[in-house]
C-alpha cells in the first residue's frame, strides 16, 4: 500500500499542487487560472486530479512495478501489462486526449498532463511493496 501512496497518490498531488493559481507553473496551470477566472476551478480540478492519479497508476503498470489483471466482458482475465500501445498505457491515456474524450461520460478538457517529474523514486527499495 505504501508503494501506491508514494508512487501514485503523492505524485498526483505534487502534479496538481504545481497547477494551483495564482502562481502555479505546472503543465495545467494556465488551464486552472482560466477556470478560476470563469468560476469553474473546482470542477476543473476534480477532473484533472482524477486524470493525473490514473496517469501515475498507469505509469507504474507500464514500468512493470504493478501486476494488474482485470476481468473484461467477453475477454476474460486480461493482464494490463500486455497492452499494445507504443507509448504504453500512460502515454495513450494522456496522449492527445482522444481516448478520454471518446470513452468518458464526464467532462474533459485536454491539457498535457505528463508531469515534469520522475514517475518513481529510484532510490526506493522494491521490498516496500
Amino acid at each position: 500500500m505504501e508503494f501506491l501512496i508514494r508512487n501514485v497518490r503523492d505524485l498526483a498531488i505534487r502534479s496538481c499542487d504545481g497547477n494551483l493559481p495564482p502562481h502555479g507553473t505546472g503543465r495545467g496551470a494556465a488551464k486552472w487560472r482560466d477556470a478560476l477566472a470563469r468560476g469553474d476551478l473546482e470542477r476543473t480540478i476534480i477532473a484533472d486530479a482524477v486524470d493525473t492519479a490514473l496517469y501515475h497508476l498507469l505509469v507504474q503498470i507500464d514500468l512493470g512495478r504493478l501486476d494488474v489483471r482485470v476481468h473484461m466482458p467477453g475477454k476474460g482475465l486480461v493482464d494490463l501489462r500486455e497492452n499494445t500501445y507504443s507509448a504504453g498505457m500512460a502515454g495513450e491515456y494522456v496522449g492527445d486526449g482522444e481516448l478520454i474524450a471518446s470513452c468518458s461520460e464526464e467532462r474533459y478538457e485536454f491539457v498535457d498532463l505528463v508531469p515534469d517529474m520522475p514517475t518513481f523514486d529510484e532510490d526506493e527499495e522494491d521490498d516496500d511493496e
